[in-house]
């Protein structure tokens, strides 16, 4: 892992599996709409809307992300579990000592 400074903030950099680098530190997307929101109206009734608007798509976001990541979870538990499974506790995962028939 690399370790760089931009702007005084530290930037942790990480290999992929692929080789490409990616910036695991950057710059939430919610603050940029709210700058530009800003800038684009600046004082009115209509900035205060897209404050309201910028605030609530990142919260819907966060909940979104949090259900689909516990769903994608869940799936992965209930999958090691089924590799993993050793009902005669011989110490081999059952997944492993299928026959062709498809018995153990």
């Amino acid at each position: 892992m690399i370790t760089i400074r931009i702007h005084g903030r530290p930037t942790q950099r990480r290999r992929s599996d692929n080789g490409v680098r990616s910036e695991t530190a950057h710059r939430p997307a919610a603050l940029l709409a709210l700058l530009i929101g800003e800038l684009a109206c600046p004082g009115t009734a209509v900035g205060e809307q897209v404050k309201a608007a910028v605030l609530i798509a990142s919260v819907t976001a966060a909940l979104s992300a949090t259900l689909l990541l516990r769903r994608r979870n869940a799936v992965y538990r209930r999958l090691y579990e089924e590799e993993n499974l050793d009902e005669d506790a011989d110490g081999v995962p059952d997944i492993y000592q299928r026959t062709a028939s498809g018995s153990t």
